[in-house]
């Protein structure tokens, strides 16, 4: 690329900037004159001023591409066709065009030109390019290969964390009636109170009061069943639940209640909401209790087997831990890194069936004679080769053969290799992911912060 200057935005020609009533009638007689004007280029090379930024390149390069802007323009038929595709031709011989663009990616745009090659910088945000790319009318197929992938997850990335910031500011918009607006900025705040701990007090003490509430229930669940805080009959039967256990047990459920009634009725995006996983976990935790309550009111000759039912829904109650999860950057990091290391868990799967199926097949037929008790079918020495391959050798079932023995070691190294072939690739998952939203919770903050300063002043 060869830079020739950055200068002031060309001139255009007087037809285009005339004021004179007269003189448009002209330039406009003119224009239709230039329909029927061919296009001769006096020069083997075209000045592109981009933005202020001029650069130089043959026309034959640009002729390379007939389907993208500039192939177009190197193409066309007349100086009117080159108009319609550029924003100023400065003068009639075709030396210099102007394009009022950001000149960032020109470099890399015309170097496509020249070697048919598309490169990316990782210093351009990839929207940016992929505008420009649009704009030049060339295909993203064309990236090379050394930077597609890289440029498609910075772009996803991207797309992904604005995604949730425009999904934020989607109920910041105000309406033209003032009750409708006052509405809005009301569901606003308090959405920002119950989502964004750190956009003020209010909102800081909120989340505290959340978790409290969390951490109390779960204390509530494991003591209720110690038998300190049982109610027993004269038989030793269990009657009925602690009634202060209970009582602790109805105020969390009632708060976890408002607390999600209240975060979806000022949600932005109804939708998006139901289809959170959080949001998920949030219903999970309050909808057993209901239940429960339901089934006791329908007590009868089945209640034995309500009783079961009801001991279900109390186990259900051990995923109100996962609500910490809302509070917690580390804990999202980690459902995010099972989410996005899905292909990697499943080679892991894959690699553990595949030993457990061949080595409790080896073992079984190694142990049959002098320990067909323990290796009794290759079923049942599934148990065995999972616990050995994990390294956790429980004990309750071992060889005792020599080639049961060689056998098991193999098991034990092959299942440590398994294990650590794909935990690197998890590793840097969560670790990658979990700066990303550290810098993201980060740069959410500093806006708040700045929204309020604008505020302040705009009072002042």
């Amino acid at each position: 690329m060869n830079e020739l200057s950055r200068n002031s935005s060309p001139e255009p020609p007087p037809y285009l900037i005339s004021e004179d009533p007269s003189a448009k009638v002209k330039s406009s007689l003119k224009l239709s004159e230039l329909i029927e004007t061919p296009v001769e280029k006096h020069l083997p090379t075209v000045i592109l001023n981009i933005g202020g930024l001029k650069h130089q390149i043959l026309w034959k390069n640009l002729e390379k591409f007939p389907n993208t802007r500039l192939g177009r323009i190197s193409r066309a038929s007349n100086i009117l066709e080159i108009e319609s595709l550029c924003d100023v031709l400065v003068d009639h011989k075709i030396s210099e065009i102007f394009f009022d663009r950001n000149p960032t990616t020109m470099g890399l745009i015309l170097g496509f030109y020249r070697t048919g090659i598309l490169h990316v910088d990782d210093t351009i945000c990839p929207l940016a390019y992929s505008d420009d790319l649009k704009y030049w009318q060339i295909n993203e197929i064309h990236i090379d290969p050394c930077c597609l992938i890289k440029f498609n997850v910075r772009r996803e990335r991207v797309l992904e964390e604005s995604g949730k910031l425009i999904e934020e500011d989607s109920d910041s918009s105000t309406s033209s009636q003032h009750e409708e607006r006052f509405v809005s900025d009301t569901k606003r705040k308090i959405w920002y109170i119950m989502e964004k701990p750190y956009t003020s007090t209010l909102a800081k003490v909120m989340n505290i009061v959340s978790i409290s509430f969390i951490i109390v229930s779960l204390i509530g669940m494991v003591l209720s069943t110690t038998h300190y805080f049982h109610v027993r009959n004269e038989k030793g039967e269990l009657i009925e639940d602690n009634y202060p256990l209970n009582i602790i047990e109805a105020v969390c459920v009632i708060w976890f209640t408002i607390e999600y009634v209240v975060r979806f009725a000022c949600c932005p995006n109804k939708l998006n909401f139901i289809k959170g996983f959080l949001n998920f976990v949030d219903l999970l935790a309050i909808v057993p209790y209901y239940v429960s309550l339901i089934l006791l009111k329908t007590r009868g000759k089945s209640y034995q087997d309500i009783r079961k039912i009801l001991q279900v829904f109390r186990i259900m109650r051990i995923f109100r831990i996962l609500k910490l999860a809302r509070h917690s950057t580390g804990l999202q990091s980690v459902g995010y890194t099972f989410k996005k290391s899905y292909q990697e868990l499943g080679l892991l799967l894959l690699f553990m069936g595949m030993g457990v199926l061949v080595f409790s097949s080896l073992a079984y037929f190694a142990e049959k004679e002098d320990n067909g008790d323990a290796f009794s079918s290759i079923p049942s020495t599934f148990w065995w080769a999972l616990i050995t391959m994990t390294t956790v050798g429980y004990g309750d079932i071992y060889p005792v053969t020599l080639w049961g023995k060689i056998i098991a070691s193999v098991c034990a190294i092959c299942g440590v290799l398994f294990l650590a072939m794909p935990i690197p690739i998890i590793v840097n998952n969560f670790e990658q992911y979990y700066k990303e939203k550290l810098s993201q919770d980060k740069a959410e903050k500093i806006i708040c912060k700045m929204k309020r300063q604008f505020k302040d002043d705009a009072k002042a």
